[in-house]
């Protein structure tokens, strides 16, 4: 199963019409983090990002409801509108309505927007790298490596580094 990454979850959750049917609501929480991210191929079968092949036993166990309660909760998921069923025999592919809507990467972060814990840039004095200023840099201790999942340019982590040493 996935472990890594993340998913999105808004406020509104709150007010949605499952959120008090707790079986309902773990069954959509459980294919939230479950679902493929992206396309891929299974047994031949491509599974689209958002959706998932899967058995209501296999659900049942993963998310410790009776088979029971994943059926009722796949009802409701159904009858909303949150989750569409298709059959395939011995297993079938949920697929979550909107996923692109509920995980758009259009606004996750990359490498060229800051991050929260980013330091902004714009609208600052650039200083200029001079023969002097090389040679102060030289001066100090080296910079350690950067590690790895850090978005900043080399310049912000310098600059980083540097405030943490004051």
């Amino acid at each position: 199963m996935l472990e890594n990454g993340f998913v999105k979850l808004h406020r509104s959750l709150l007010k949605w019409e499952w959120y008090d049917d707790l079986n309902t609501f773990k069954l959509f929480m459980h294919l939230l983090l479950t679902v493929n991210y992206y396309d891929s191929k299974w047994h031949g079968v491509m599974i689209k990002r958002g959706s998932r092949a899967i058995s209501r036993n296999k659900l049942a166990k993963e998310t410790k409801l009776s088979e029971q309660s994943v059926r009722t909760a796949i009802k409701h998921l159904i009858s909303t509108g949150e989750l569409t069923k298709q059959n395939m025999g011995q297993y079938s592919i949920l697929t979550i309505t909107n996923y692109d809507k509920y995980q758009d990467v259009s606004n996750m972060p990359t490498e060229s927007q800051p991050s929260a814990n980013q330091v902004l840039t714009r609208g600052q004095p650039q200083i200029k790298n001079t023969k002097e200023s090389n040679k102060n840099e030289k001066e100090g201790p080296p910079v350690p490596a950067k590690p790895p999942g850090v978005t900043m340019t080399d310049e912000e982590w310098a600059a980083h580094v540097a405030k943490l040493r004051e």
